[in-house]
């Protein structure tokens, strides 16, 4: 039930949607006897796209998230498993072209290439199925003939084929493949969902050394100015800060935003 209320929540809570829909609404209502409340839904809708899109609002939200966590300067203790979670491919348009098509979160696939070569004796698990409401093409079936094409040996790679959500991808994890005592985990996931990630992996009894791959923001150099970019940081941002928020008082996670 989280899962799909937490699917049609966004689809009203999405900033774009939400002042698409004020500016519609308001649009509508100028020709009627509510035209005064019509101009205001514009103005509203019309401003939020201009302080979403080219503002520095969605750097600024969006940096604190991605700067909690940083990677550790060196790993005493080779990692017995490094845990991808899933949301860097497309499955639906991989089987469509008939070929891999990955996204902006593809650095949470190069780099378990990389860490698999730096460390041979771990294993690869990729967590994460489908995220659509109506289920879909698997991900992690994808990503296992990625990590081969990659040359990652088939008997290295783990292939968690149920999660749908990060709490999913903690809970499921654990169960199949199982932390043996003092052994390390690597936790791979986009900079900015590393405190939700580690928070749930937490939760669940799992220790893991964050990993983060895949940053959208410079520390110090805002980026404002262009819609589309500074729309695809705020619909980001604020997304995460909701996750934090609703897995945290679903007791997903222990704290609203989980610290190394």
């Amino acid at each position: 039930m989280f899962f799909v209320l937490s699917k049609l929540f966004w689809i009203v809570a999405s900033p774009s949607n939400l002042f698409l829909f004020l500016a519609a609404a308001g649009a509508v209502l100028l020709f009627t006897r509510h035209w005064l409340w019509g101009r205001r839904l514009c103005v509203v809708g019309l401003v939020g796209f201009g302080v979403l899109g080219l503002s520095p609002l969605g750097w600024l939200m969006l940096n604190p998230l991605e700067n909690r966590f940083d990677r550790p300067a060196e790993i005493a203790t080779p990692p017995a498993v490094i845990v991808v979670l899933g949301g860097a491919i497309q499955p639906e348009l991989s089987g469509a072209r008939h070929q891999i098509s990955i996204n902006e979160a593809a650095g949470r696939l190069t780099e378990a290439v990389e860490l698999s070569r730096r460390f041979p004796s771990a294993k690869i698990v990729y967590s994460g199925c489908s995220a659509a409401l109506g289920g879909g093409p698997c991900e992690a079936d994808v990503a296992g003939l990625f990590f081969t094409s990659m040359g990652v040996a088939r008997e290295r790679i783990v292939l968690e084929r149920a999660s749908r959500n990060t709490q999913e991808n903690a809970l499921f994890t654990r169960d199949l493949v199982g932390q043996k005592d003092g052994e390390v985990w690597l936790l791979v996931t986009s900079a900015f969902h590393m405190p939700r990630a580690v928070g749930a992996f937490r939760k669940v009894g799992v220790s893991v050394t964050p990993w983060p791959v895949a940053y959208l923001t410079a520390p110090s150099d805002p980026e404002y100015g262009h819609v589309l970019g500074g729309l695809r940081l705020s619909e980001t941002a604020v997304r995460e800060w909701i996750g934090l928020v609703a897995y945290r008082l679903t007791g997903r996670i222990e704290t609203l935003f989980p610290a190394p």
